[in-house]
């Protein structure tokens, strides 16, 4: 998929990466997203601190592969670490496979589909959290038979060590950006949706905001992981 964006002047930009960099240029203390938990707290995120986020998982990711394009699985809760690594893969050229992590009540059903995905998109890399990397070291090393994928915790990238603005690749507009696993039955029937690097999107719109009701249904879609058509737990 391949379509205009526009950054903060109406001029298209191209990616969604360079779009990042150039509203925490020209508005770097406005928010860019508002994740708004279970409890009706909210956890918020400026243009400036979001590119330097990306920025220091960009360079993480660089150090960890060597500056390979490989795609990169990103096993993240829901919220602002889940944007950083998403957008970090953005920065740094790599394209992104978002995944929800592990049920620890399912494990025999989840990771094996977890298992499938990094089979099939042949991910050496993971970024998560600190507090989730131990076990997802256990539970993937066993689900592939001894190999253990690299995992990056993005809470722990140092932000004052962000990658230099000149040594992020140049994106193109039709360049993969993001492999979208959806599955039904069993984990050999997991499907991937493959859109580029860029949307159309308003100039003007508005900052991200998550409503009450909008987290408490995600929440909740969260939590069963119903899959997409036969509504049955995945």
């Amino acid at each position: 998929m391949t379509a205009q964006l526009a950054g903060p002047q109406g001029r298209g930009v191209g990616s969604f990466a360079r779009l990042l960099r150039e509203r925490a240029a020209s508005s770097p203390d406005a928010l860019a997203y508002r994740f708004v938990e279970a409890d009706e707290s909210a956890a918020e995120i400026t243009y400036a601190d979001l590119d330097t986020r990306a920025r220091a998982v960009a360079a993480g990711l660089a150090a960890a592969t060597g500056g390979r394009p490989d795609p990169a699985l990103l096993l993240f809760a829901p919220g602002l670490d889940y944007l950083a690594g998403l957008f970090g893969c953005f920065y740094a050229g790599v394209p992104a496979v978002p995944a929800f992590p592990p049920d620890p009540a399912r494990l025999a059903r989840t990771m094996p589909r977890l298992a499938a995905i990094v089979e099939d998109t042949g991910s050496d890399t993971v970024l998560t959290t600190s507090d989730l990397a131990p076990l997802l070291a256990e539970w993937l090393t066993t689900a592939l038979a001894g190999r253990t994928p690299r995992l990056i915790a993005t809470d722990l990238t140092d932000p004052a060590d962000p990658a230099d603005v000149g040594s992020l690749p140049e994106i193109r507009p039709d360049r993969l950006a993001l492999l979208q696993y959806t599955c039904s039955g069993s984990a050999s029937r997991c499907r991937r949706w493959r859109p580029g690097t860029s949307a159309r999107r308003s100039p003007t719109a508005p900052p991200t905001r998550w409503s009450t009701s909008s987290t408490r249904r995600w929440r909740r879609w969260a939590t069963t992981r119903s899959c997409p058509r036969s509504g049955t737990p995945c």
